[in-house]
């Protein structure tokens, strides 16, 4: 069991990392005055990775000692 909460928690961090990579790139772009496209979709899936990972550490904190 642990081992399962240990790959999804991998998994969502590297979610993370590559949704802050282009939410970084989006924000530049944005600061530029162009207003990318895909900027509200990786909102969205940065908001739901940290709902992911909020589950996640509640799942470890009931499950250990």
């Amino acid at each position: 069991m642990l081992r399962e909460l240990q790959q999804a928690v991998l998994q969502a961090r590297g979610q993370a990392q590559r949704i802050g990579v282009n939410l970084n790139q989006a924000v530049t772009a944005l600061n530029s005055g162009e207003v990318p496209p895909t900027l509200h979709w990786y909102a969205r899936a940065a908001a739901q990775t940290v709902r992911k990972l909020d589950d996640l550490a509640e799942e470890l904190k009931r499950r250990l000692p």
